[in-house]
Order: C-alpha cells, then structure tokens, then sequence
C-alpha cells in the first residue's frame, strides 16, 4: 500500500473491547501518510494468527516490509491496513465487521494464497500503547484454522516462514513483536 492511499481510521475515545468497537459508527477513512503522524486517531488492522493442522504460521519481516518500524522483528499475525477496496460487496459500505473480514480476506489471500478459513475465532482487540506502532494502530486479533497444510508466501512480506505448534511455547518469544507476544498469551 502506498502512502497516499486512504486506510480506515478511529478517533477517541479508544474502545477497550472488540465489542466497544462493533458498536462504533464514528470511523472514516484518512490518507495513511496522515494517519501515520496523527496521534489523535488510530489505524484498525486485522491481526490474523494462520493455523494449519494445529500448526501455528509465523515469519521474520522482510526487508522491504512498509511499517519499517516493525523490520527485523518475528511476527505471528498477518493482516493489514483497511482499504476502501474492502467496502466492495458489503450492503453496509461502513460495517466495521465486514470491513474487518473483506480486508483479513484479501490480506491472507495476497499474503499466503489462502481462502475462506474452516474456523475462526475472535481473541480480542489488541490496544497497546507502549510503542510507537501502537500508538497508532488497533489490533483486531483472530485465530483462522485451515485443514490443508498448502500455502505460498510472500517474500515482499516475509523473509522466513515457520510453523510452531499452538501446544508448544515459541522458543524465540522475545524475538516477537508486541502484538504477537499479545497474542500468545490469548493461546495458552
């Protein structure tokens, strides 16, 4: 995504819940270059944790990641910025939560060549002000399960892929970022 393109954006007050959130009329969409230094509105992003098999889908950022503030870091979740693109097919153009699937959707697809998840699960909305990321951006999280093992990924987005079982504690905790370290501690 480009930073002229406009992603949806949440002024305050900040909802505590996924809940608070669905209930929210008040969102709009904003150029991401606007919303990216503007501390009075924040970026909803789908933050989905892939499992296949039981198997849990992680990677490294790339390199040429856009949210340069995340490189280097392990991650767990995969999503991105709402785009106006995810208003199509929906009756309710602002329904947040068609927003939220239409844009996981379309992220897992161009991300992982993935579909439409066997199961999902709500894990909750991630509100983190302790980095500068998060000061900017909520983080709706969402475990989708998958039967097959088959996916491709994106080098342009990740530069190595692994898999770890949900049983299993990640070796390389400290290595994830705050989200997915969020995230974690929903699983276990």
């Amino acid at each position: 995504m480009a930073d002229d393109e406009s992603v949806l954006v949440l002024p305050p007050p900040v909802p505590e819940t996924a809940h608070e959130l669905l209930l929210r009329r008040d969102h709009f969409f904003m150029k991401r270059r606007t919303a990216e230094r503007d501390s009075g509105v924040k970026q909803v992003i789908p933050y989905i944790v892939v499992c296949l098999n039981d198997k849990i889908l992680g990677y490294r950022r790339s390199g040429s990641t856009t949210e340069t503030r995340l490189l280097g870091w392990s991650s767990i979740g995969w999503g991105g910025h709402i785009e106006k693109a995810d208003q199509e097919g929906l009756l309710d153009a602002m329904s947040l939560d068609g927003l939220i699937f239409n844009c996981a959707l379309r992220e897992i697809s161009e991300e992982l060549s993935l579909g439409y998840p066997v199961r999902r699960r709500q894990l909750g909305l991630i509100v983190d002000n302790s980095t500068d990321v998060g000061r900017h951006h909520l983080g709706w999280a969402e475990l989708w399960s998958y039967s097959g093992d088959e996916f491709s990924a994106d080098e342009r987005t990740a530069e190595h892929v692994f898999r770890v079982a949900i049983s299993d504690r990640f070796e390389h905790e400290a290595d994830l970022e705050p989200w997915s370290q969020w995230v974690l501690q929903r699983l276990a």
